[in-house]
């Protein structure tokens, strides 16, 4: 999903990816594409791993790994106006809903 300001203006993106060559294997398209965006724009990109869950952020061609709650809640804050934007709903729509999706790929 592409958000400006307070919207979502596209989703199910082909991106470009990064020409990183010291990548980890591990990282699949999403991070790399992830990481592309945050390469050629101002952008700040989040990332959920389709097999894992684990939330990654790139920023500036540089991809910060295994954000947990507290690491999520530092890097989002920053980026809204607790007021205007309903900080709080957020961050705790983030978090119920990563949940339940831990919750169901636990299950399957």
């Amino acid at each position: 999903m592409i958000i400006r300001d307070d919207r979502i203006v596209a989703a199910a993106c082909v991106l470009a990816l990064s020409d990183q060559s010291n990548l980890s294997r591990d990282l699949g398209t999403r991070h790399r594409a992830g990481l592309g965006v945050s390469e050629t724009t101002d952008a700040i990109v989040f990332i959920v791993s389709e097999e894992t869950g684990i939330i990654s952020m790139a920023q500036g061609g540089k991809l910060t790994r295994h954000l947990d709650a507290d690491g999520l809640n530092k890097a989002l804050s920053p980026l809204y106006q607790r007021d205007k934007y309903g900080y709080k709903q957020m961050v705790s729509h983030v978090r119920n809903n990563l949940s339940a999706w831990r919750r169901q790929r636990h299950e399957q």
